[in-house]
């Protein structure tokens, strides 16, 4: 059996629909706890639950989870091809959005578990970071230096 050619527009189409699943299974999770929560929903900041702490790890997680990513991408070898310039990002952005994707994910349950809408802004804001790494083209070749030729590869 052969295998097809490398092609980075099927780079790009995998990576994105990598990313999409992970910002849409997050969201549809929110809205499938907000449809079968059983008790009235409240907004109320409550420093003595014990979810409250954990989640505010939200602060630091997403930030690790940044750097970490960064160095997944510099880790490259400078006589690298497209191919694993375009394999380093894939794998520093799975990375980086799971490090957003955990924390939204623990924010869903404990507003399941709770009926606090206090943990949908953390859900937001794991959402918004998701949403704000889209991989485009100029960010996937600003994060593994790609050169202009390789950038207009994933473009076209």
């Amino acid at each position: 059996m052969k295998t097809p050619d490398y092609s980075p527009k099927s780079f790009i189409q995998f990576t994105r629909i990598i990313y999409f699943a992970l910002l849409f299974g997050l969201i549809l999770f929110l809205l499938v706890v907000l449809y079968i929560s059983s008790k009235t929903l409240t907004f109320k900041i409550d420093k003595e639950d014990p979810f409250t702490f954990i989640v505010l790890l939200t602060i630091v997680v997403i930030p690790i989870g940044y750097i970490y990513s960064n160095k997944i991408f510099k880790s490259y070898k400078s006589s690298s091809t497209i191919k694993d310039k375009l394999s380093t990002y894939q794998q520093g952005l799975i990375t980086r959005l799971s490090f957003c994707n955990g924390p939204g994910l623990f924010s869903v349950v404990c507003l399941l578990m709770s009926s606090n809408l206090y943990y949908v802004i953390f859900v937001a804001i794991a959402s918004l970071v998701i949403i704000i790494n889209y991989p485009s083209p100029e960010k996937i070749g600003e994060a593994v230096d790609l050169t202009p030729p390789e950038i207009e590869l994933l473009a076209n």
